[in-house]
């Protein structure tokens, strides 16, 4: 739905949208606003975090590495836009890696970004996780 990369140092972001004539568009908002908050995550995490806060990110996580040839759910650089996309939403839920209960997003997070998550209505207590079995 999105694609995000670097270009002599600019970001480039992409984002499909679907077909507003097909009245197929019940959930185009959220995904929209997904997409775009998740491609921004990476935007964010290449310009702003530095090697040590990604290596901090990374062991937190128990990932390998930052972004290369695996599977997108063992990418740091993935995960890191997940928990952005995370951190920033306003929907409760909807993250797609593991660890994905609240208390591992926020302290990822935070490893990430040095701040806490900013979401309305930040709050762990009734966070629900399992929306992608």
């Amino acid at each position: 739905m999105g694609t995000f990369t670097m270009v002599d140092d600019e970001c480039i972001i992409e984002i499909c949208t679907p077909d507003r004539t097909t009245n197929r568009d019940d959930a185009f908002p959220l995904t929209l606003r997904r997409t775009m908050l998740h491609e921004l995550g990476h935007c964010w995490a290449d310009a702003y975090a530095d090697d040590q806060a990604k290596g901090a990110f990374l062991e937190l996580r128990g990932l390998q590495c930052w972004s290369c040839d695996t599977a997108w759910e063992d990418k740091g650089c993935e995960h890191a836009a997940e928990i952005m996309e995370w951190g920033t939403i306003d929907t409760p839920g909807l993250c797609r890696v593991l660890p994905n209960d609240c208390a591992s997003l926020a302290s990822a997070f935070q490893t990430l970004t040095g701040k806490t998550p900013i979401r309305r209505s930040f709050d762990c207590s009734d966070e629900p996780i399992d929306y992608f079995e």
